[in-house]
């Protein structure tokens, strides 16, 4: 465990097996259709990566978008401003939306 981490929840391999999990669920329920990965920039971008890692074949689609609810980068404004919109069609598609709440619940 990291010196600066003082209360570790779950180790790396845990995590790894979780992540492996979620995309063994996510590849079911899409019952091989195929999968659109919807990215909220930036807190959810490497968690996506490892995760589409683990998805099975190549019928994946990723496409990003970027919100933000902060004023000078600090500060949460409870306000939510799209700074860049999805490009992909997502009608009768089937999508999973990878996103991080971790600092604002």
């Amino acid at each position: 465990m990291n010196d600066c981490v003082k209360n570790q929840l779950l180790s790396e391999s845990e995590i790894r097996s979780k992540v492996q999990e979620l995309a063994v669920s996510i590849e079911r329920d899409a019952c091989g259709r195929p999968i659109i990965f919807i990215v909220v920039l930036n807190g959810a971008f490497i968690f996506a990566a490892d995760l589409i890692r683990c998805i099975h074949g190549d019928n994946i689609q990723l496409d990003t978008v970027s919100l933000s609810s902060y004023k000078d980068g600090m500060i949460s404004t409870e306000v939510v401003e799209l700074r860049k919109d999805i490009d992909l069609n997502l009608n009768d598609q089937y999508v999973v939306i990878i996103e991080d709440i971790l600092d604002t619940g």
